[in-house]
């Protein structure tokens, strides 16, 4: 019997390749009136998936929390294990599994560049720095300076050795860089400027790797990377690894 999974939010109808993949592992069960308390009290599905700008709504009624979610406030799925949610941020895991799989084409110690909010940035460069990268360019859409230098802080404390460059998406089409491997949730209507430009990819080594985790709705990214001749790995790769992985934990549990 399949396990039980709610999609309370952070998967909208148009996104028609991750409900498949849900529906692939779990008994999926679509939006819900109940409030984030109840949800949590009643325990009647066994994963849980949220916009990571919810997470705030559940984290006052989570007994338990992972260190890195505790420490970022960031999560984008609820896992029951032992009678209590467990809140993870299950793409940033699918993401550094993603390069794992194709470290044949990424080198750990060169510069990785991550763009995208700051819950999905956020979480995959800590992601990230414990999988081993130390060198590491967080581009961060709609964020304000004193943000930035907040979110650096941070880092700061929370990973040694971290080699961390804090910047917003604009600044990242006029700097001196050159990244092997580019992690992209950089939606067009977020800065239509700044996305626009980007597609010159001249902060991009010539044998550097694009993944793109929005290339399902709009693929303009990844058609101008193959463009300029830049590696792709599509959106479809990350999230059929997250539901593997939750899939992974749910076997695991009672």
């Amino acid at each position: 019997m399949k396990k039980k999974l709610l999609i309370f939010s952070g998967i909208g109808p148009e996104n028609q390749l991750e409900l498949q993949a849900a529906q692939s592992y779990f008994d999926v069960t679509q939006k819900t009136e109940e409030s984030p308390q109840s949800i949590l009290q009643q325990a009647q599905h066994d994963v849980v998936i949220i916009d990571e700008s919810d997470y705030v709504q559940f984290e006052p009624y989570l007994p338990v929390l992972d260190w890195q979610v505790s420490q970022l406030r960031v999560a984008d799925c609820l896992v029951l294990q032992d009678q209590y949610y467990r809140p993870l941020h299950c793409e940033a895991e699918a993401i550094l599994r993603v390069i794992r799989a194709n470290s044949h084409r990424i080198n750990s110690q060169e510069p990785v560049i991550v763009i995208g909010e700051v819950g999905f940035v956020s979480a995959v460069v800590m992601k990230l720095a414990m999988g081993g990268f130390n060198d590491i360019m967080a581009a961060f859409v709609g964020a304000q300076d004193e943000e930035l230098e907040a979110i650096r802080k941070k880092f700061q404390g929370l990973v040694f050795n971290l080699n961390l460059k804090v910047i917003t998406a604009m600044q990242l089409v006029s700097i001196d860089y050159s990244a092997s491997l580019m992690i992209s949730k950089f939606k067009k209507e977020m800065n239509k400027e700044a996305y626009e430009l980007m597609t010159y990819f001249n902060f991009l080594s010539s044998t550097a790797l694009l993944i793109d985790c929005h290339s399902c709705s709009n693929n303009y990214l990844v058609e101008e990377a193959r463009r300029a001749e830049v590696g792709v790995i599509e959106e479809e790769a990350v999230t059929s690894m997250k539901y593997t992985y939750l899939s992974e934990i749910m076997k695991n549990s009672p």
